[in-house]
């Protein structure tokens, strides 16, 4: 009979121990899920900025109104049913929106807010008026690594704390790819890291692909898969706009329009400046 109650109380014991691992894995998914960004790729240039973006039901126009640059939300199918994006209010403080991306398919838009030296990248659903903070920069104090390894923590004399002010993003591959004042981080909803240890100009992304200039205009690309960083030889520009085998140029030297593909290494004058 003893040996019966203790064979009972160690399947109870079981039993519990397997309940308690399954209810902890159920936690750790739902926290992964909460601190994962999930966007699609949107496709970017820093080169061509837009005043009015559009997607399946939404207008977003910038206009001005007296004398304050705003950007309004127009329905579509309700012209006169309309809204100022700009005033949002975060911890009773009033900001704008900048940098705006849209999600065209989805009705999503992404923008940038400033508060003092808090950033904020913020993703509203233009159906549901739901919005997500995707990132917010932490008044300089969390720790930033390059390639997995710590290179400063609140921000001392290694960075400067302008080089951490965002400049850009890129959305892709649920990555926030962050173009900041002296270099370019990834982020993923959990931690950041550097992946350009350098200021940048220019910026554009399709695909797998991001490709920049540097301050003197020279021509570099990156696959996100590897980070893994290449310079175009010979390729200066200030204006660059990503296609689907790699990227159009207009060229510092001559001001005429090359594309480089990436597959191939090779860099061909085009009159296809204009991509869809």
């Amino acid at each position: 009979m003893k040996q019966k109650k203790q064979l009972y109380f160690k399947i109870i014991f079981v039993i519990i121990s397997a309940a308690l691992i399954f209810f902890l894995i159920i936690l750790l998914n739902l926290y992964i899920k909460n601190n994962t960004i999930h966007v699609s790729e949107i496709r970017y240039s820093s080169s061509n900025i837009e005043e009015i973006f559009e997607t399946d039901n939404y207008i977003i126009e910038k206009k001005n109104i007296d004398g304050e640059k705003k950007y309004i939300v127009t329905e579509k199918n309700e012209e006169n049913r309309s809204y100022d994006l700009n005033p949002y209010t975060y911890d009773n403080t009033k900001v704008s929106a900048s940098k705006i991306k849209v999600d065209k398919n989805n009705n999503l838009i992404y923008f940038l807010t400033r508060d003092d030296s808090i950033e904020k990248i913020i993703c509203k659903n233009l159906d549901t008026y739901e919005e997500k903070i995707l990132y917010k920069s932490n008044d300089y104090s969390s720790s930033v690594e390059l390639f997995g390894i710590t290179i400063f923590k609140k921000y001392d004399n290694l960075i400067k704390k302008n080089d951490n002010v965002i400049r850009d993003y890129l959305i892709m591959n649920n990555l926030l790819v962050i173009v900041k004042q002296g270099y370019v981080s990834i982020f993923d909803g959990m931690s950041e890291k550097i992946i350009i240890d350098f200021s940048i100009r220019e910026i554009a992304n399709y695909n797998e692909y991001i490709y920049f200039t540097d301050e003197v205009g020279k021509l570099f690309y990156m696959n996100i898969k590897d980070f893994v960083l290449h310079g175009v030889d010979g390729a200066y520009s200030n204006n660059i706009s990503a296609g689907d085998m790699g990227v159009f140029f207009l060229s510092l030297q001559d001001k005429k329009w090359y594309f480089y593909n990436v597959f191939d290494n090779m860099v061909n004058e085009t009159d296809n400046s204009i991509i869809e």
